[in-house]
């Protein structure tokens, strides 16, 4: 998490990161890790995917544990960096993907929220983490891990990787087009990424993004300890 060029920066803020910064960074990220009855990336990667859905636009990845509520770019910086911690190789992936096309549809969600997940195909940069893993004859194997969705939301269909036990990739919140080169600072490249996108494409994204965590939080699937 030290930074070694331009595009490495500290993960946790977007800002150029001081030793005291990063120091005081992996001493929470420990203090969690000492906390986990499975500290295996196996473990790490549940307790992140537990994190409830929600706090759209919060990346920060100790807010979105001490909050407890994350979207795809907090969380798997997260991830990301607990993995890291615990001396697994992680990055952070950014994949282009048609958000809409693995939500499921629910008999409690709006008409137009429907409508855009049924109708065209809703463009997002989705984030999610690959982590090499060396085998015993040294190779590196990489599978992608994508921590997006929480147990509740499995019974609203959703597809959460609640059995998931480390031998293949997880199964992504949307369907995987296109890699991005990886970058440390993948709040940076995001943006730089959705500059990418038209006008129309962007409001496009935009409502779908409202109207799908507004749906969320009416479930009350975004608060801590929801049932």
């Amino acid at each position: 998490m030290i930074p070694s060029n331009e595009c490495e920066i500290d993960s946790k803020s977007g800002l150029s990161a001081n030793e005291d910064q990063l120091a005081k960074y992996r001493e929470f990220l420990s203090k969690i890790l000492s906390g986990l009855d499975d500290p295996s990336y196996i473990g790490i990667f549940h307790h992140v995917r537990k994190i409830p859905y929600g706090g759209v636009g919060q990346r920060d990845p100790r807010v979105v544990y001490e909050q407890n509520r994350g979207t795809c770019s907090g969380k798997h910086i997260l991830l990301r960096d607990l993995l890291r911690v615990a001396n697994y190789k992680a990055d952070v992936l950014t994949i282009f993907t048609h958000f809409n096309k693995k939500i499921p549809i629910h008999a409690s969600m709006l008409d137009q929220l429907v409508c855009l997940i049924r109708e065209g195909e809703i463009p997002d940069y989705h984030n999610v983490v690959q982590l090499g893993l060396k085998k015993a004859n040294g190779d590196v194997e990489h599978l992608l891990l994508d921590a997006t969705w929480p147990d509740d939301m499995g019974r609203y269909g959703f597809l959460v990787n609640s059995s998931w036990d480390g031998l293949v990739d997880t199964i992504a919140a949307g369907p995987l087009l296109e890699r991005q080169p990886i970058c440390e600072n993948v709040v940076v490249q995001k943006k730089h990424l959705l500059l990418n996108l038209s006008e129309q494409q962007l409001e496009s994204r935009a409502l779908f993004l409202d109207l799908l965590t507004s749906w969320i939080a009416k479930q009350g699937l975004c608060l801590p300890g929801s049932d």
